[in-house]
């Protein structure tokens, strides 16, 4: 080990960082010396025949070699002449941007590159022309893979004897380099308190850091570690692992640092409990990596050895461990609570269904309420089906916004005020109506509710109806033997006071049918796969004229198809079907 990797205290030093212009890399001294001496080594044997160790290459060689790299290197590499015209690209560049070599030599980037960014490009590369000198920056952009950092070369090649000839442009991805050294600087931030540490750090660990020879004595070690462990131990240069850390031998770590060294690979130190005088009981977490070291008697193997500072995980496993059952105990009752009040939910929305069905002379209605799957929060799906007078009946499908108990409420809100309104008025766009001014009164402004409320008479065969922006319903004819669906009438009820709905009328042919859902029907599915109403327009339309039961049975089974077997949400459905004169 040279004097310059371990200070006269045994410490391990880092070679200063520093920054370049930009401030966006982090250069060691001992790399740019490195870094300078293959050049000058690659140089010489190239251009000078002196050298012992290799001859000249020839100029086919050259060729080949700088052909080689053109070829294979992963930088996006071209060549353009004193206009910024494209004269050679490399096939990273055809990779990367999808083009062809033909598709870009004989163009400017502002012909390549839409708007301001071509003609960016282009300036800059007659400017780096024009100075003779290379140009280097550094770019950020968004890209399909996220916001990516490039390094921008821009290097003017000449004549031998003077002006330029063209421009050789390279274009590198460094994100991940930035990605590291913003890793870097995080690390060396947090430890800024101790001053001569950040010398020592090599990454972003806050870890203690110990080097070790063949024999586990002392060959370095940096300020962190005796910020771990005790400063009164014979820590010097040549000391045993066991003075240092006095429980070394007893916990198996001796054993698994010799098993390193004699197997070449890292070896994880499991936590280790060590009792120290400055901090008392602390447990331990480490790694030793073995490694080879260049000193001036030749190389010898030795470790080296990190470790961290696991103390509060420990106790907080520990912590864990002893709440455990307090933890469990609580989730019991939480799960109590919410299937008492799913129970609930459930009785309530069961409760807000309509079991006997009025008798309407020349029709049949069906109907069906499938809930969610299991577990799944209720839902505000309902439909209800009530007597008017003799020869009428009203009818009300809606799905009041919401789930759970709360939405099971309105729900029963809903419905009740609706009746109440249709009992005294049936018409339903002034039934509508008030019952939009009375939920807006009576529910948070987060409760919204869609609902189509009709009135079906059997004595005119008519359906006359107001959608508050509700699922539009399907109605089939039988006599044109096509199914379509029918209009919107005005916007979901409680979101504005004093609208006013409109009123559509249909008429009822024998065998016609009407087909009124939740969204639970037509959004069931996964994804953008989902049943939709063109698909129960579909449905209808090729049953046509069977029975109510036939509908029902075949658009349920859909939305089941369509959502796997499970819906993830309630969907309710009504079936009215004119029946055939006898």
């Amino acid at each position: 080990m040279t004097e310059q990797a371990r200070s006269k205290e045994g410490e391990l030093h880092w070679p200063a960082v520093r920054n370049d212009t930009d401030n966006s890399h982090l250069v060691r001294e001992a790399d740019t010396d490195a870094v300078s001496q293959r050049n000058t080594i690659a140089n010489s044997s190239i251009s000078n025949p002196s050298n012992p160790q290799t001859s000249r290459l020839s100029e086919s060689e050259r060729t080949g070699l700088l052909k080689t790299i053109w070829e294979l290197s992963p930088d996006i590499l071209a060549v353009k002449n004193t206009r910024g015209v494209y004269q050679m690209i490399n096939p990273a560049f055809c990779e990367w941007f999808a083009v062809s070599e033909g598709d870009v030599v004989g163009k400017t980037d502002a012909d390549l590159f839409p708007g301001n960014d071509g003609e960016l490009f282009l300036r800059s590369d007659l400017e780096a022309i024009r100075l003779g000198e290379p140009m280097f920056c550094e770019e950020t952009r968004r890209t399909a893979k996220g916001l990516r950092h490039y390094r921008v070369s821009r290097v003017p090649y000449c004549k031998p004897e003077g002006g330029v000839l063209g421009l050789l442009f390279c274009l590198r991805d460094i994100t991940e380099l930035k990605q590291t050294i913003a890793r870097a600087e995080q690390a060396v931030e947090s430890v800024k308190k101790h001053e001569q540490t950040l010398q020592q750090l090599i990454d972003s660990m806050p870890a203690g850091v110990m080097l070790l020879d063949s024999e586990l004595r002392l060959l370095a070690w940096n300020k962190t570690y005796l910020t771990y462990f005790d400063p009164s131990l014979k820590w010097c240069v040549g000391a045993r692992i066991q003075d240092v850390m006095p429980l070394a031998e007893e916990s198996g770590i001796v054993q698994k640092l010799y098993r390193a060294l004699k197997t070449g690979r890292p070896v994880r130190v499991r936590e280790f409990k060590y009792e120290g005088l400055r901090k008392g009981t602390t447990y331990w977490r480490g790694v030793a990596v073995p490694l080879e070291l260049s000193l001036e008697t030749g190389s010898t193997a030795a470790l080296a050895v990190m470790v961290v500072d696991v103390t509060r995980e420990v106790m907080a496993r520990e912590k864990y461990a002893q709440t455990a059952e307090l933890a469990r105990q609580r989730e019991r009752e939480i799960r109590e609570l919410y299937e008492h009040e799913h129970s609930i939910a459930i009785q309530l929305q069961k409760s807000l269904l309509s079991h006997d069905l009025p008798d309407l002379r020349g029709f049949e209605i069906t109907r069906r309420y499938q809930a969610a799957s299991e577990g799944a929060l209720v839902g505000g799906d309902f439909y209800d089906i009530f007597r008017i007078s003799a020869r009428k009946v009203g009818v009300v499908i809606g799905d009041v916004a919401g789930r759970g108990l709360n939405a099971a409420i309105y729900t029963a809100m809903t419905k009740h005020m609706l009746r109440a309104y249709a009992l005294e008025n049936s018409l339903p766009s002034l039934v509508l109506a008030r019952l939009n001014d009375a939920l807006i009164s009576c529910t948070p402004v987060e409760v919204f509710v869609t609902l189509i409320y009709g009135v079906l008479d059997a004595e005119d065969g008519t359906f006359t109806y107001s959608n508050a922006g509700h699922e539009l319903p399907v109605y089939y004819s039988a006599r044109l033997s096509r199914a379509c669906s029918l209009d919107l009438t005005g916007r979901a009820l409680a979101l504005l006071p004093g609208y006013n709905y409109s009123t559509h009328v249909v008429s009822f042919e024998p065998e016609d049918v009407l087909v009124l859902y939740t969204d639970g029907i037509s959004d069931a599915g996964r994804g953008t796969n989902r049943l939709g109403r063109e698909q129960i327009v579909s449905i209808v339309d090729s049953i046509g004229c069977h029975s109510g039961n036939d509908i029902a049975n075949a658009i349920m089974q859909a939305a089941l198809n369509f959502a796997g077997g499970h819906l993830a949400d309630d969907a309710a459905l009504l079936v009215i079907r004119a029946l055939p004169r006898r």
